[in-house]
């Protein structure tokens, strides 16, 4: 894998612990906003074959998920980390507040066009979750509808996803804000938040656990487009499998503004055609939120 980066200090603590030797960039990467200011490195980092550019920024001067849709001549799977950033958003545009020591991470892969293309949404999730399980299992992340990642009732991460057809092919592009050693808050208007640290108080000062966690979700995510290869249903039974929300009491709401309330009760089932089903009754384009919590802004 080349690594390329702005400068050497932004070769943050999360990559403190992995083996690199720093060298004057040989020539500039695709991604031409990515460039910033200041010199490129180049290096090289073993997360295998199917990985073959990673960029690292100290500070995003705009969303690298949305940089990687647009970018093209692309070769392989992409990762793209930032320690801080400008412009991050989640579902819906929210804005993603980035807060140094947690994990900004996007990749782009490409992918074949077939069957259960509408399932590869779901494996950012399901990335996530394996992620942690295998750095710190005693979190016990699930999925929660659509995009989040949970544990113990608060959220962990989120989760974007996007296919993009270009010249060279389909390419799947996700981004994810990993909360590692601080939990943001967000606020009366949405749900209670959580962070590694809070289940492992090493992490607050192990940066080999931070580079783990990298590790494991550029791993996790090939092992689940992988699945998706063999099995497209393999994807939607994993996400079932991890959903918090299922035979709990919850609020459905509008997934379009003004976020109206559709139902409460217990939600029982969630269909092929992503419908949620609750008190006998699907709703389709609709976002889910355990009932304590506020009604989406």
């Amino acid at each position: 894998m080349q690594l390329y980066s702005t400068t050497r200090d932004s070769l943050w603590h999360l990559l403190g612990e992995l083996p690199a030797r720093l060298v004057p960039a040989a020539s500039p990467f695709a991604l031409d906003c990515c460039h910033g200011e200041g010199m490129w490195w180049q290096s090289v980092l073993d997360f295998g074959p199917y990985w073959e550019t990673c960029v690292i920024e100290a500070h995003a001067r705009s969303s690298q998920f949305d940089r990687l849709i647009r970018a093209t001549g692309l070769d392989g799977g992409v990762v793209a980390l930032a320690r801080l950033g400008d412009g991050f958003y989640g579902q819906n545009g929210r804005c993603w507040e980035t807060l140094d020591g947690n994990l900004f991470f996007c990749a782009s892969m490409p992918v074949a066009c077939g069957a259960g293309m509408e399932l590869l949404r779901f494996v950012p999730c399901l990335a996530v979750c394996d992620a942690i399980m295998a750095v710190v299992p005693q979190a016990n992340p699930g999925t929660k509808w659509v995009n989040d990642v949970f544990c113990l009732d608060a959220k962990l991460a989120g989760c974007l996803s996007s296919l993009r057809a270009c010249r060279e092919g389909m390419r799947f592009v996700v981004g994810i804000g990993l909360n590692i050693v601080r939990a943001p808050v967000l606020g009366s208007e949405a749900p209670a938040t959580a962070c590694l640290a809070a289940f492992d108080g090493l992490w607050r000062h192990d940066s080999a656990r931070c580079a783990a966690i990298v590790r494991a979700l550029c791993g996790a995510l090939e092992n689940w487009l992988v699945q998706w290869r063999r099995d497209p249903e393999a994807i939607w039974r994993g996400y079932l499998e991890r959903q918090c929300c299922l035979n709990r009491e919850v609020r459905l709401q509008s997934d379009v503004p003004p976020h109206d309330v559709l139902a409460q009760g217990v939600l029982r089932h969630i269909d092929r055609d992503f419908r949620l089903w609750v008190d006998g009754k699907a709703y389709a384009n609709a976002r889910c939120c355990f009932s304590r919590e506020a009604s989406f802004p």
